[in-house]
């Protein structure tokens, strides 16, 4: 029923996506179908998301030996493997390169040659103010945008939602809450969910 009474009451209302462009309720009515049927990854707002996958399959001479290979990164990291994922704590510009060992001779050579990373921000946000009923939750990602044409769609856990990158809510009612942040794609006369993340936040009654 509660669903029902705010597509009702987001026939009449409009909403911006991005900073630019504002649109219809028809828009936002597609995309909270889009994401009642979403049955893809929801990654936890608190986890890192800072992964690449290195691979120099193509770059190995295939008829050596069976020699060893040692990715490094940032030049501390170590994983061995030809391909592997590495996850870094941070976004930005990162550094990369192989070792290879020879364990029939016991040698060691050291790439001398440096792949340089470039790793974008994940999608995850930041909330701040007081977490008690009848105050203003503000909630901003961290240095992410959406794709170009991309939105942001925000589902609060309370029946609330809205787009953008910085937003804010208002709890009337004590509790968890589960918010969820959605990135959606327009895809002709649809929109479809290309990445999304959660959280919990716990509204008190202590004002």
């Amino acid at each position: 029923m509660r669903n029902l009474i705010l597509a009702c009451l987001l026939l009449f209302s409009s909403f911006t996506f991005g900073q630019t462009r504002k649109v219809g309720a028809d828009t936002l009515l597609l995309a909270l179908k889009s994401i009642t049927n979403y049955t893809g990854e929801v990654v936890d707002n608190n986890i890192p998301e800072y992964c690449v996958t290195v691979d120099a399959s193509e770059s190995i001479d295939q008829y050596a030996p069976e020699l060893e290979y040692t990715w490094v990164f940032d030049g501390l990291r170590k994983r061995k493997g030809i391909k592997v994922e590495h996850c870094f704590t941070r976004p930005g510009f990162h550094q990369a390169a192989i070792n290879t060992y020879d364990p029939s001779i016991g040698q060691l050579v050291e790439s001398d040659t440096t792949i340089v990373l470039n790793v974008p921000p994940a999608l995850r946000f930041d909330k701040s103010g007081f977490f008690k009923i009848l105050n203003t939750v503000s909630f901003k990602t961290k240095g992410y945008k959406a794709g170009e044409g991309n939105f942001l769609l925000w589902s609060f856990g309370d029946g609330n939602y809205t787009t953008g990158h910085a937003v804010k809510n208002v709890y009337y009612e004590q509790g968890d809450f589960e918010v969820m942040v959605y990135e959606m794609k327009y895809e002709g006369d649809s929109i479809r969910v290309i990445k999304a993340i959660k959280d919990t936040l716990t509204i008190s009654n202590n004002r």
